[in-house]
This record gives structure tokens, C-alpha cells and sequence, in this order.
């Protein structure tokens, strides 16, 4: 019913009152008719871009004007890709002189929208989604990271005691304040390989360790 009212509002339109009947329905079905289903087909795609779009971007919460310029953005993009395709297909019949022309124009048309796509997404400023991998990825990788931020930690207050006599390593220590002259006595019972006793008894201090980087002898480690 919608259509036929439509139909017979298009028919008083001024343009057409010299037209038969016959000559406006072969106009109505072959011109009018066709370009509403182009119409519905573009718009259509529109809509799946904008569906498309949704899946990748965090859309859910723009504003008004923002919505409008996603609408803008999804038909930049489909007008896009069928350019395109258009060019593509008149490169692949090859180029001459009665398109040459035509394709040039066409490249320029499809920069030119290439350039509206990119500005409409820089200016809406969307974000993408975080897929369930992405989100597994990023908590192994910080769990990581953390773990390597304890190790750096650990090595850097840490500190190795060693016998000055057998260079056996007795201890690890951390100081709460090395700058203060603490100090620690350890004795070496290290048995050695002619079944002895080592026995060295010696006294390290913090400010000692920390002047060495952490060692109390020098060359046990690269750089100390």
C-alpha cells in the first residue's frame, strides 16, 4: 500500500506529467525502483560496516555527533572499497586512452576519501578492543615484568659475603640502611677437600659491601 501511495505521488511530480502511464511505469520500474534498491543496498552496508566497526572498536559510548561522524566514516569506507574495486577492475582490462582519464580522476577521488577516513578516525579518537587473548597476554606480561623488576631489585640490595681465605660463599645480607657502619662477624666451616676446616673468622661491614657493589671481595663477580 506504502508503495503504490509512493508511486502515485511520484507520478503528479511536474517532471512527469507529459509521460504516458506507459512510458512512467517502464520510468518507474527501470529508473525510480532500481535506485531505491541501490539506495537500500548501500545503506545496508553501511550498516554492516558500522556492525564491522563495533567488533574492533569501543563505540559503544559516543555522543550524538560522534555517532554522526561513524555514519560519515562507514560510508567513506564503503564508498572506499568500491572504488576501489572499480579501479581495480579498469586496470586489469588495462589502460588507454579512452580511460585514462577516467582512472585518474578515480585515483584522485579515492586519496582524496583515503584522507576523509583517516581524519574522521583521528577525530573520533576510537579505541580498540581488548580481545580475552590480548587481555591474557597483558596480564602474563606484566606478571613478567614484575618478575623481572623483583629479580633487578633483589640483586641490587642484596649483597654477597664470601670467605676472604677459601672464597667460599657463606651469605646473603640486606641492609635497611648500608650508609650506617653496620657490621657482621662470620666464621667459615668449610670443610675442605684435605678434610680441614677452613675456620677464617672475619668481620664485614655495610659500608664496605656497598662500596663494592654488594661484594666484600673484589673480581668474585664481572664489574666488582
Amino acid at each position: 500500500m506504502a508503495q503504490k501511495v509512493k508511486k502515485e505521488s511520484i507520478r503528479n511530480l511536474i517532471q512527469y506529467k507529459n509521460l504516458s502511464d506507459d512510458e512512467f511505469d517502464e520510468y518507474y520500474e527501470n529508473t525510480i525502483l532500481a535506485n531505491i534498491k541501490l539506495d537500500n543496498t548501500f545503506n545496508d552496508s553501511i550498516k554492516n560496516k558500522i556492525e564491522e566497526l563495533a567488533k574492533d572498536y569501543d563505540i559503544d559510548d559516543l555522543k550524538y555527533n560522534d555517532k554522526m561522524q561513524l555514519d560519515d566514516l562507514a560510508t567513506a569506507i564503503v564508498t572506499l572499497e568500491y572504488l576501489q574495486k572499480v579501479l581495480f577492475a579498469e586496470n586489469i582490462n588495462g589502460i588507454d586512452n579512452a580511460n585514462i582519464v577516467f582512472v585518474d580522476k578515480l585515483s584522485r577521488v579515492i586519496s582524496s576519501i583515503r584522507s576523509d577516513v583517516s581524519k574522521i578516525q583521528d577525530d573520533l579518537k576510537l579505541s580498540r578492543k581488548i580481545r580475552k587473548s590480548e587481555k591474557e597476554e597483558n596480564v602474563l606480561t606484566y606478571i613478567e615484568n614484575l618478575r623481572i623488576q623483583a629479580k633487578q631489585k633483589y640483586e641490587e640490595v642484596m649483597s654477597y659475603i664470601y670467605c676472604p681465605k677459601c672464597k667460599m660463599l657463606l651469605g646473603n645480607t640486606w641492609f635497611q640502611y648500608p650508609e650506617v657502619d653496620n657490621s657482621v662477624t662470620l666464621v667459615c666451616n668449610r670443610v675442605t677437600d684435605d678434610g680441614r676446616t677452613c675456620g677464617h673468622t672475619f668481620t664485614v661491614t655495610s659500608k664496605e659491601l656497598m662500596k663494592n657493589k654488594g661484594h666484600n671481595i673484589k673480581g668474585i663477580f664481572p664489574g666488582t
